[in-house]
């Protein structure tokens, strides 16, 4: 199970609230299997690239059923560590945290079957057609809180760097229409049997209606445990008026279109079937995150090419420059030695000149003297 829905929006609490069903093993979000769902299909598409002479193709290997296997590989891989799991976090939980919290436990007993695993985390809203891929039987919850309640949450954590995610009110309404949207996007393709939507607000006025429909959901027998952690808030922040001073306010357009979705996610059903045009929405922005993320070994090797170029080209200006730093150096040196020829030459000048008036002198002199004779 994966619990979808814009960040701030009560993702945590409600995946842990699963986690407190016997068959349900919650998760810390992991924010990694959507991406490698990409990896895989990139892997597939690279070990198919000559056809019959390619292992993939060869073997006949269809890239559902590889992302299928992988997936399944997954889901036996976190559900054998749960044991190793449940050790490590008994060995780091501080007091008074949520795990040290009667209602945040992993399990309740070593007689826990924990079966299924729930993750929450919110980003995989924005990777949806990759995780079905993986694993084609998961189910999805997709949680909606008011954008007007989760804006000032986010734009709060503005001042936590390390969970920055937007920088303004703005920002934060840009970003809440954006995995809204994606989550109905997932709606619409795959029906109510895939994905179910819940309110924020209808998890809080009655959790257990909420817990219940979504159990059934996921055919899961209903368990009084999965209220307890409604009983103590996690994580939790909303901003307030002061959080926001000097910030620029939202483009009036953004906050009205954001009210507008909100409305008709709370008012509006939920999609009664599959439909193949939002399918084909889904799956045509995997395949071209997919398609993105293999060219980059193209881009790569041309970035790669044209830096080796740019540093070759370097080497030669630098070359270029070292001998026009020669020649300034050995015309610079010329210089100085014209220069000195220059003084010795005016300085002979000058004695030549003191010579010529000497003689000038006696020349005058004598002429005197014969003059007197």
């Amino acid at each position: 199970m994966f619990v979808i829905g814009s960040p701030r929006s009560g993702t945590s609490i409600l995946t842990w609230c699963l986690g407190q069903h016997p068959n349900l093993l919650g998760l810390p979000e992991s924010n990694w299997m959507a991406p490698f769902a990409i990896d895989v299909a990139v892997a597939h598409a690279r070990g198919s690239l000559r056809g019959e002479l390619s292992q993939i193709s060869a073997m006949g290997m269809d890239r559902d059923q590889l992302m299928a296997d992988m997936g399944a590989c997954i889901d036996a891989a976190i559900l054998d560590r749960r044991i190793d799991y449940e050790a490590r976090l008994s060995e780091e939980a501080q007091p008074e945290s949520s795990e040290c919290h009667e209602g945040f436990k992993v399990s309740r007993d070593g007689s826990e079957p924990k079966q299924r695993f729930v993750d929450g985390t919110p980003e995989y809203s924005l990777g949806l057609g990759g995780l079905r891929k993986l694993f084609p039987d998961a189910r999805f919850i997709h949680l909606v809180r008011d954008g007007s309640d989760v804006v000032p949450s986010l734009v709060q954590l503005q001042h936590m760097a390390e969970m920055r995610q937007v920088d303004d009110d703005e920002g934060g309404y840009r970003l809440w229409m954006r995995f809204v949207r994606a989550c109905l996007d997932a709606e619409e393709a795959w029906g109510p049997g895939v994905v179910c939507r819940l309110l924020h607000q209808d998890l809080v006025q009655d959790p257990e209606a909420s817990l219940r429909r979504l159990l059934e959901f996921i055919d899961e027998p209903f368990t009084e445990a999965c209220l307890e952690p409604l009983t103590k808030r996690i994580n939790s922040s909303r901003g307030t008026a002061e959080h926001l001073v000097g910030d620029p306010p939202p483009d009036p357009e953004v906050v009205r279109s954001a009210q507008l979705l909100w409305e008709e996610v709370r008012d509006r059903p939920a999609a009664s079937g599959p439909c193949a045009e939002a399918a084909a929405r889904v799956d045509g922005a995997f395949e071209r995150r997919v398609e993105y993320v293999q060219g980059l070994d193209g881009q790569y090797a041309r970035a790669q090419q044209a830096h080796k170029e740019l540093e070759q080209a370097f080497v030669d200006r630098s070359a270029w420059a070292d001998d026009l730093n020669q020649q300034v150096a050995d015309k610079s040196e010329l210089i100085l030695k014209m220069q000195g020829e220059f003084e010795d030459r005016t300085a002979w000048a000058l004695r030549m000149n003191e010579e010529i008036q000497e003689k000038d002198r006696i020349i005058h002199e004598l002429k005197r003297r014969l003059g007197e004779r």
